[in-house]
């Protein structure tokens, strides 16, 4: 950043503190850099689907149904664990930067107290409009019953189709054009895919992106 702002004096201090020899020393893919860097985000799986889980009781007093309905994360966890990059000679492995799959049940975890309270008041409303009616009909606050427990859903909304993890792998490369081999490997480090990503160019100075989408519920190979 000194270099690219002109800022001299501030170059030579930084460079003689961390021992640079100059722009040999710059990152890769940076302005004034001679080598480029190609990183690959991969995304692996799908986050956790969010279900139901339901309890009815009896009520002892009125004899009718109460049912309480709260979300819960189902995991779908990938077969792939990892992936493998090689690029001509070079070889390297994703490492993973984001845990969608970790972050959705943690935040679940931490919304459940509210959760469960707003269902619980969404019963004791029902129950209070059921012994009103009740009091003009008991037929009416039968219906009303079992209306009140078939009504009762939890809020199973979630992003499906975010991945259940986010991995991520960066090497430096000097400008030219590579032929790119991905292998996608499960927890015991055995191949089970290797999609095609065809070739990339490198440009001095410039930060290439690729992209793949590895999906659990997909053919094996599928983007």
């Amino acid at each position: 950043m000194a270099r690219k702002e002109g800022l001299q004096n501030e170059l030579e201090k930084y460079q003689k503190e961390f021992a640079s020899k100059g722009d040999g020393d710059l990152p890769p893919g940076s302005p004034g850099s001679r080598l480029g860097e190609l990183v690959l985000v991969f995304n692996d799986g799908l986050a956790p689907y969010k279900r139901e889980h339901s309890v009815a009781m009896v009520d002892p007093g009125t004899g009718r149904l109460l049912r309480i309905s709260l979300p819960y994360y189902q995991e779908r966890r990938p077969q792939v664990a990892a992936a493998r990059l090689t690029v001509g000679d070079a070889g390297a492995a994703t490492e993973v930067v984001e845990n969608i799959n970790a972050v959705a049940l943690a935040d679940l975890d931490a919304q459940m107290p509210m959760i469960a309270a707003r269902s619980l008041a969404r019963v004791i409303a029902k129950k209070k409009m059921e012994d009103s009616a009740a009091r003009d009909s008991p037929i009416a606050g039968a219906l009303l019953n079992v209306a009140a427990v078939l009504t009762e859903e939890a809020d199973t909304r979630s992003w499906n189709t975010l991945p259940y993890n986010i991995q991520l792998v960066r090497m430096p490369l000097a400008p030219g054009h590579y032929p790119l081999k991905l292998e996608l490997m499960d927890d015991g480090h055995r191949v089970v895919a290797t999609p095609q990503l065809g070739d990339i160019v490198i440009r001095a100075e410039h930060k290439t992106f690729v992209s793949y989408y590895w999906s659990a519920s997909s053919p094996i190979g599928g983007h």
